[in-house]
């Protein structure tokens, strides 16, 4: 009986190919497995998509907790690096005057000493007149405490001239029924009881980042202070312990200033300055301050314009007796760390200056 060669090809079709015996199985649904005969069957080589794996899962996996470990363990490591090796990079850029927010090279110098200055009972003659203790207000708030410091001054005999800077402001008038009258009245009592000269200025204010510093620019203004010949600059926050007179015998420097030894990094201080006021120098610092941006205030500015070749004040007058400059957060107990005298302090060359 003859066969019909499509009926045999449509039944060959319906049949599963048979391959070859020595085969293995698993080849068989390989889609990289070509048949012998050549055929190609579509349906055996579609892309088996598997699903994807769960946030849960990927957790769970041993590769991902390696890798979570691994970051864990070496961010914990640069931590402790860089707790340690900030101090000495910050001591590399500051031999090199180029420290954030001005250079204070000179404070690396192994030569730079701390000045000594000279005994205020040695004879040496000079103008009081022309030399002057100095602090200034931008509020209300410090006036009071500004008043204190000229009230010690007066009550230690000190030989300066006294100067106060305030703001030329309504609230400050001294007019009767103008200013405000506990401000008239501090004023008054500083100018007529203990002799201060009164010097009204416009507050420099910046709107920046920080609002307890943004007046901090106007105690710069004493550098333009030229009817005196020297000036030595407290905050307003001060507490006068002794006279300091002793400080304008230092020999002549357009600003000396004592270290910061509550900081890290070494650098110079602004809450006690003395300047010698010029022109010239006001136009400097005016410079600058004009050209202060976030993270620039006062002491920045100082550092930068004198911390190359600075002239350092001691902290202490001599052992034993208290520092010329002195901050109150820094002070605790009674009499403080670093006014207690004793005999088997400690000397550290770098803050004791």
């Amino acid at each position: 009986m003859p066969v019909n060669p499509r009926s045999d090809k449509r039944r060959n079709s319906d049949t599963p190919p048979q391959y070859d015996q020595e085969i293995p199985s698993f080849l068989e649904s390989s889609p990289f497995f070509l048949p012998p005969s050549g055929e190609f069957e579509p349906h055996r080589h579609q892309h088996q998509h598997q699903p994807r794996p769960t946030l849960r899962q990927l957790l769970r996996s041993r590769r991902v907790l390696s890798l979570m470990l691994t970051a864990v363990a070496l961010t914990t490591f640069l931590i402790f690096l860089w707790n340690g090796a900030e101090e000495r990079m910050s001591q590399k850029l500051g031999r090199l005057g180029l420290l954030p927010g001005g250079g204070t090279k000179c404070l690396y110098d192994a030569s730079k000493q701390s000045v000594v200055p000279p005994d205020p009972n040695s004879g040496t003659a000079i103008d009081w007149k022309t030399n002057a203790y100095a602090t200034y207000v931008t509020g209300g708030e410090y006036l009071c405490n500004a008043v204190m410091i000229f009230e010690s001054l007066a009550r230690m005999e000190s030989k300066a001239a006294r100067l106060l800077l305030y703001p030329n402001t309504a609230e400050f008038s001294l007019s009767n029924g103008v200013g405000l009258e506990e401000n008239r009245r501090l004023l008054v009592k500083a100018r007529d009881e203990y002799g201060v000269n009164l010097v009204p200025i416009k507050v420099i204010h910046k709107k920046l980042n920080y609002h307890l510093w943004q007046d901090s620019y106007t105690k710069l203004l004493v550098f333009n202070q030229t009817q005196y010949t020297r000036v030595l600059f407290l905050d307003s926050d001060a507490t006068v312990l002794s006279p300091m007179d002793e400080l304008f015998l230092l020999p002549p420097c357009s600003a000396a200033m004592p270290r910061a030894y509550w900081l890290k990094k070494p650098v110079l201080t602004s809450h006690i300055m003395l300047i010698q006021p010029s022109a010239s120098e006001f136009a400097r610092v005016n410079k600058a301050i004009k050209k202060a941006g976030l993270g620039t205030y006062d002491m920045e500015i100082v550092n930068r314009l004198y911390g190359t070749d600075c002239v350092v004040l001691p902290h202490r007058r001599n052992w034993g007796k208290p520092p010329v400059g002195s901050r109150k957060n820094v002070v605790r107990g009674e009499a403080g760390p670093f006014f207690r005298p004793s005999s088997a302090e400690t000397v550290d060359a770098y803050h004791d200056g």
